[in-house]
């Protein structure tokens, strides 16, 4: 670390300070103590008080490398936990987002929209076309609108009715017209959205599938002050005091912690000190920890980043941590400890021992020479020996303490990153099922899906919407008797007309209400290549008013490969603080132990996991850390369970309890 962030920490170090003061005065002494001893014995252990300078000198210099040290590894260990907290703020958000591009573009393709601005003759009414939008709402509950374009920018049809805009002269419309790609997404204000601060916006050209002609444009608003909100407020007690920011490139504010000292609009002022960044305001100094998106099926996001700002006054407060939870015995065994840390306690451990041989020596010497004046200077340097071990070790071990006790904070934060990613995919996939069995061609086409043309239009239509969703492995129709008349992985045709399971075929054909769905169990089936995963099933209905059971689309999990995904992204990465060798491994397992995803090879899926059953039963917001035995080794153990995300698992009536648990080997 460079002088000048060493020199910014130390003055909010007070502990650091404190040793500080305390190892001035021990050198001081021992230089003093050397000076007395070359004085008044010279003539007797020249030699010895010359090693005794030596060693004093290595003191000093041990000092001054242990304060380093001490800043150093406090700051590393501080910075470790921001930095996490901003990477998975900003990967929350993206992931997030991934599934808005996803949205826009189906539903650009849909034949309703398609119709309604080619005016066909089986056209809805604007009052009915509306009323679908409010149905699509209900289900992905992040968009607070829905709107429809002409070529002109005239607004045909819309969600937010109270909004009296009618036209637009927006040139996004023109933009999204010529469009090369899927969709345009931009961060903007709108002349027909009636809010003075940008919205973030999601458009694509509407469009027959297959064809060419773009007729109109659909537009997507997305909730994004209330999203940031529910981001910020779920990892904010990660790092008490932070405040956390989301930039754009130019490092612009769109989202502030503290809009008050940091207004939307305003350019966060970073500052480079060595190789660490802060930013100065009037009132105090804060560490900046700024991270970028890792990227998800290779979208990254209108280049947004998150910043956590931690202020420094409040950052090395010794009552941030609370020590408790660190067995004794961890201090001594633990291997997570960086390489500067074990040379530190080396050299200090090699001077207490030279130390001891002046004192030994010395001894012998004024038993030989009958100089009894040594004797003295010999019990000072002993004296000071023991209180430089002293303080070298409380030096040490409160810092060790420092970087366990985070260490232990943060893995029950690792898991709520990993169950929080997971809630939130399942709730797209909740959404999907539901809104994908409104498709006008599935309700229309059913009844005649056994015809080979029909079959190849409703297969043409699941193959588009999988290639939009990579994170599904399969996506199919079945008939009002169960059978599959359609799919979207061609590799898997030799599941046309086989029925699915009863089980699932009973619960979806008793579903009547739109907002219903049904999820199989966690377990192996042949549409997943006999792998366990989750498919979501939604009813086909006919738009009658006796809503009559057509069929159903049922959507296969890509469970293997999103799920470990989750938990390696999830997972701490191996650092200068964390720096262990040992195991480091996430689960996600069910209330009965099963483990449905692993990154620990022998730890398999569908196996049962033998751990206390009070770590399996912990509700809601509750988190667990702790130190544990498991398998015969040491491990911080971090435990969360799921919350759900929005109506997720909280008012849908989903209730399918998932547990993370992390595992660092000490």
């Amino acid at each position: 670390m460079q002088n000048q962030t060493l020199s910014l920490l130390n003055d909010y170090m007070p502990e650091v300070s404190q040793y500080k003061s305390r190892f001035e005065s021990l050198n001081t002494l021992l230089n003093k103590t050397t000076l007395t001893g070359k004085i008044s014995s010279l003539d007797i252990a020249e030699n010895l008080f010359a090693y005794m300078e030596e060693t004093q000198q290595k003191f000093s210099q041990l000092q001054e490398r242990l304060i380093d040290t001490l800043i150093e590894q406090n700051f590393l260990t501080i910075l470790s936990e921001a930095e996490l907290n901003a990477q998975s703020n900003i990967d929350v958000l993206n992931r997030n987002l991934f599934e808005r591009t996803a949205d826009i573009a189906f539903l650009a393709k849909s034949e309703i929209m398609y119709r309604f601005l080619t005016r066909h003759p089986e056209a809805l009414s604007r009052e009915t076309l509306e009323a679908r939008m409010y149905e699509y709402t209900r289900k992905y509950s992040v968009y607070e609108d829905m709107i429809l374009f002409d070529r002109e920018g005239r607004i045909l049809a819309r969600l937010n009715s109270s909004n009296p805009a009618t036209q637009t002269s927006e040139p996004m419309i023109a933009q999204t017209l010529s469009l090369q790609g899927e969709y345009l997404e931009l961060f903007s204000t709108a002349d027909f959205i009636s809010k003075p601060t940008p919205s973030l916006l999601y458009l694509a050209p509407v469009q027959r599938i297959g064809e060419n002609e773009r007729v109109g444009v659909i537009a997507l608003v997305f909730k994004f002050e209330d999203e940031m909100e529910r981001i910020f407020k779920r990892f904010s007690d990660s790092t008490p005091g932070s405040l956390i920011m989301l930039l754009d490139a130019k490092n612009r504010l769109i989202a502030s912690g503290n809009p008050k000292e940091f207004p939307l609009g305003s350019t966060l002022s970073i500052q480079k000190i060595g190789d660490h960044h802060f930013v100065q305001t009037n009132k105090r100094t804060y560490l900046v920890a700024k991270a970028q998106t890792q990227g998800y099926f290779g979208y990254t996001g209108p280049h947004w980043s998150t910043a956590l700002l931690l202020p420094l006054r409040s950052a090395f407060d010794s009552k941030r941590l609370e020590l408790g939870k660190i067995p004794p015995e961890l201090l001594e065994e633990s291997s997570l400890m960086t390489n500067e840390l074990r040379h530190v306690i080396a050299e200090a451990e090699n001077i207490n021992e030279d130390l001891g041989d002046v004192v030994i020596n010395g001894e012998i010497i004024a038993s030989k020479s009958h100089s009894y004046a040594l004797n003295p200077i010999l019990n000072n340097i002993r004296l000071l020996s023991e209180e430089i071990n002293h303080v070298c070790i409380d030096s040490i071990r409160g810092l060790q303490k420092s970087i366990l006790t985070s260490a232990l904070k943060g893995v029950s934060f690792y898991a709520r990153v990993a169950i929080d990613l997971m809630d939130r995919n399942l709730y797209e996939r909740a959404n999907d099922c539901r809104w994908w069995a409104l498709t006008h061609r599935f309700i229309t086409h059913m009844h005649k899906s056994q015809e080979n043309s029909v079959r190849e239009i409703l297969m043409g239509i699941l193959h588009k919407i999988n290639a939009l969703y990579p994170m599904y492995h399969n996506l199919f129709l079945f008939d009002a008797m169960g059978k599959i008349v359609a799919l979207s992985n061609k590799e898997e045709m030799k599941f046309i007309d086989e029925p699915i399971s009863s089980e699932d075929f009973s619960r979806v054909r008793s579903i009547r209400d739109t907002q219903k769905y049904h999820v199989s169990a966690f377990e192996p089936t042949p549409f997943y290549r006999h792998k366990p995963t989750y498919i979501f099933y939604a009813p086909i209905l006919s738009p009658d008013e006796n809503k009559s059971f057509l069929g159903g689309i049922g959507i296969v999990f890509d469970a293997e490969s999103q799920l470990s995904t989750m938990l390696h992204e999830a997972l701490p990465k191996r650092s200068e603080v964390l720096s262990s060798q040992g195991e480091l491994f996430g689960l996600l397992v069910e209330r009965n132990g099963k483990i449905i995803a692993s990154t620990n090879e022998k730890l398999k899926v569908g196996e049962i996991l033998e751990i206390d059953s009070r770590f399996l039963e912990i509700r809601g917001n509750e988190a667990i850390d702790e130190v544990i035995t498991f398998q015969e080794k040491r491990y911080m153990l971090g435990v969360q369970a799921s919350v759900g995300y929005r109506e997720f698992k909280v008012s849908d009536g989903y209730n399918c309890p998932v547990l993370c648990l992390m595992f660092i080997e000490v």
